[in-house]
């Protein structure tokens, strides 16, 4: 009776898993907007209680404390001392808190590194078909998607998709949009590379993600793609004609799919064209140097976390939408200080090169932990071009991914070893 009771135990706590990964990522992809809604706090703290629930049925389990979590919470805290704007920090304190327990409860679960993997291709794969669809009829998308929109994004969205043609998809910005198919697509990319079933299906499948992706016109994305697969491919000690033939492959498809499109994919090669600096950074320098003059005037104390485009708008007499500095170096600084940019960004990269000695040395859960890597090395370069740390969506992402490479898996998990003691 006790191995069954067990057995029940162990169905339960895997269906629980199951609906936490689901509510959190489906909060991530239909919440994706950059203002902290109560809706979104409301959605990932549902997620947590179903965590924790699921970690109690389990029984036996210690917290594991995940440190780098801790830091930014903290960084976070202490920067609502000095926060000029305490309401915006506070909102970020609770997306933290709510993330940092998260990250204690999640370590000891079993299952939820397949459901994440399995979940995130489903909604990135949305995301990808929108994203298309938008670009075949663009009518259809201005119909029925953008009405659903984020309200404050849908006259920038219009005029993106009309005047620009670039897409968003069901998100309130393109970069958002390209973040969800990059996600799908190191799910995909690491399968293929480790997992010799359907490879050439999936390759076919990364095409289309890769179209869809070139539909965004986010240069920077593409850009932290080709060094995230770069990077994977170098790590890994598969033979050498391997990997050329999986690169030749890709450039071929890429190759065809410009000669079929050319305008589309001109339109992206534009996007990497600058007369000046100026329209390179695209208006960003002077983000930039408001941000590192408010450094040099007091390296130690900030604006308060999530309050730089608060800060920006008061001395410049801005009024238009919410800025960042697509630079997370320089707004972390900016609006935490010096020591809140270590505890950021020490734990992080400390994380990172751990991730990269595990993924080398072990032989198993390669996959796993090259969908880790990839995620981890978009994140890392992200942070000179965008403000990954303040899209809530993006971070959480980018956490549950880190937490893979975290912890080794178990010899044999708990369910296994109830089956084979229940002779099922």
């Amino acid at each position: 009776m006790k191995k069954i009771e067990k057995l029940k135990l162990c169905n339960i706590s895997k269906i629980l898993e199951v609906v936490s990964i689901f509510i959190l990522l489906y909060a991530c992809y239909f919440n994706a907007i950059k203002t902290i809604s109560l809706s979104y706090i409301i959605t990932i703290a549902i997620a947590l209680i179903f965590m924790i629930i699921a970690f109690a049925v389990k029984r036996k389990c210690k917290i594991m404390i995940y440190l780098p979590s801790i830091s930014i919470f903290i960084a976070i805290v202490i920067s609502r001392i000095y926060s000029i704007n305490p309401q915006n920090t506070n909102r970020f304190i609770i997306i933290y808190l709510i993330y940092m327990l998260i990250s204690f409860f999640i370590l000891e679960l079993n299952n939820w590194k397949d459901i994440l993997a399995k979940t995130i291709i489903v909604f990135s794969a949305i995301t990808v078909i929108v994203t298309i669809i938008s670009w075949i009829s663009p009518s259809w998308y201005l119909q029925n998607i953008l009405p659903n929109v984020y309200s404050g994004s849908q006259e920038t969205i219009y005029d993106l998709v009309v005047y620009a043609n670039s897409y968003p998809g069901i998100f309130a910005s393109t970069g958002l949009n390209a973040f969800f198919i990059s996600a799908g697509l190191a799910v995909l990319f690491s399968n293929m590379l480790f997992n010799n079933k359907k490879r050439k299906l999936k390759i076919g499948v990364i095409i289309f993600y890769v179209v869809a992706l070139i539909l965004t016109l986010k240069r920077a994305t593409l850009v932290l793609n080709i060094i995230a697969i770069i990077f994977i491919l170098f790590l890994n000690k598969s033979n050498l004609r391997k990997k050329i033939k999986i690169i030749t492959i890709l450039c071929l498809a890429i190759a065809v799919l410009y000669f079929m499109f050319p305008d589309t994919f001109n339109n992206v090669l534009s996007r990497f064209q600058a007369d000046s600096t100026e329209d390179l950074l695209n208006g960003r320098d002077d983000l930039y140097k408001f941000a590192w003059n408010s450094i040099e005037e007091n390296p130690f104390i900030g604006f308060g976390f999530g309050c730089f485009s608060y800060a920006y708008s008061i001395a410049n007499n801005y009024s238009g939408v919410s800025l960042d500095t697509h630079n997370e170096i320089l707004q972390i600084w900016s609006e935490t200080g010096f020591f809140g940019l270590l505890l950021v960004f020490i734990p992080m990269i400390y994380v990172y090169i751990i991730s990269i000695k595990k993924f080398r040395k072990e032989k198993d859960n390669k996959n796993l932990r090259s969908m880790s890597l990839y995620i981890q090395t978009y994140f890392l370069f992200y942070c000179l071009v965008g403000n990954p740390f303040h899209d809530t969506s993006i971070y959480l992402i980018y956490l549950l991914f880190t937490l893979i490479s975290v912890k080794g898996e178990r010899k044999k998990n708990e369910q296994e070893s109830v089956y084979n003691n229940s002779g099922i």
